[in-house]
């Protein structure tokens, strides 16, 4: 468990603490969401935070989860903080604990506590289910916070969420510093892994798909193509596998970046990845997936295609015209800078919780903030329901 600093937290209106249960076991995974957590100590605007990891390092890793050991610790630290927020960050994992009956018994001796769930997987699908543990949890939570809608936002609204909203994910500027890009090396990079090859995996024609994808920029672009990631051995493109946090220096050493086919085409879903390519300093070309064109502008901050044999051509448009690509390379960076960091994703959702206390307060119903990671002039409906 870690805390970030405490002041006093007495009275209607005063800043709330928070216990946050954190998908993992180290700080050393969301550098900054925890320096925006910090931040909002400082500013004022939270009293405190306690962050309690679903699977400490000491407990043997990512999936080695005490349940029981997890809804003690978070019990006790809600009762001795007197906190008034219980955040259970990405709270999807299969081997998760029901969080219902500790939630009940909170609710009884905390008044208000204010439960949000969030959810990174874009489940819900065919051969995707919704997890039990997430069901359990969305029908405790005031909130639950999801990277995409469709058929997931349905699914936990009956589950019985009150409120289901997109909140995209972003990049860590912390964990992967900016680089200055140097010298071109090639004119296309992909990094990303081919995924399962398991047929009876959800994954497998995600896998199939960026099979044909990699194969279609071999032939086109040869030696000039650079493909990075696991699962690629013997593909002549292939330069082997690269660690997480050097990402952004190989995107760098290409003119055109490309992105994968998608995990999910779940309406508005969007991985870390194309936010963090997006501040390598080259031009992005990726998938289109139904709504992302409201969070990034397609042909202002990065370039969408249906298909593999689009998505070859947009690349040959873009090595053909360097000013283009220019400016592609830098509204995509500005774009992110401006709207897609974590720390701007942490600001929101503790805009959201500070509306559900202080609408509890006044005894209304409370009214969605802003959802700043929409592009200016965008505002597609449904992404804040139950609101």
């Amino acid at each position: 468990m870690d805390a970030v600093a405490d002041v006093p937290n007495d009275g209607p209106g005063a800043p709330p603490h928070v216990i946050a249960v954190w998908q993992g076991g180290t700080a050393s995974a969301h550098p900054g969401e925890h320096a925006a957590l910090r931040q909002a100590v400082v500013d004022g605007r939270l009293a405190g935070v306690d962050l309690v990891y679903t699977s400490p390092v000491s407990a043997g890793g990512y999936d080695a989860i005490d349940g029981g050991r997890l809804l003690r610790e978070v019990e006790e630290l809600v009762n001795d903080r007197s906190a008034s927020v219980l955040y259970l960050q990405h709270f999807h994992g299969r081997n998760l604990p029901d969080v219902r009956p500790l939630v009940q018994r909170l609710r009884i001796r905390r008044d208000p506590l204010v439960v949000v769930t969030s959810c990174g997987d874009p489940l819900g699908a065919p051969g995707n289910p919704v997890p039990e543990p997430l069901r359990w949890a969305a029908a405790v939570s005031d909130l639950v916070l999801v990277t995409s809608m469709g058929r997931l936002a349905a699914k936990l609204r009956r589950y019985g969420a009150p409120r289901v909203t997109l909140v995209p994910l972003a990049t860590d500027a912390l964990r992967l510093p900016d680089v200055v890009p140097g010298a071109i090396e090639d004119d296309v990079v992909f990094v990303g892994s081919r995924v399962g090859r398991n047929p009876f995996r959800r994954h497998r024609w995600v896998a199939r798909r960026r099979h044909q994808m990699v194969e279609a920029l071999q032939r086109r672009f040869g030696s000039r193509f650079a493909l990075y990631g696991l699962g690629w051995e013997g593909a002549a493109a292939w330069r082997g596998p690269v660690p997480y946090d050097q990402q952004l220096e190989v995107m760098a050493r290409g003119a055109v970046v490309v992105g994968g086919y998608p995990g999910s085409l779940e309406p508005f879903y969007m991985s870390d990845r194309p936010f963090t390519a997006l501040r390598s300093g080259r031009p992005l070309v990726d998938h289109r997936v139904d709504g992302v064109g409201s969070i990034l502008e397609d042909g202002r901050d990065w370039v969408l295609t249906g298909d593999t044999e689009s998505m070859v051509s947009a690349v040959e448009a873009l090595l053909s015209d360097p000013g283009r690509s220019g400016r592609l390379a830098t509204d995509g960076a500005q774009a992110v800078r401006d709207r897609h960091l974590v720390g701007h994703r942490v600001d929101l959702r503790l805009r959201m919780i500070a509306e559900i206390l202080r609408a509890r307060a006044e005894r209304r119903a409370p009214r969605c903030p802003e959802l700043s990671y929409l592009r200016p002039a965008a505002a597609p409906a449904g992404l804040s329901l139950g609101w």
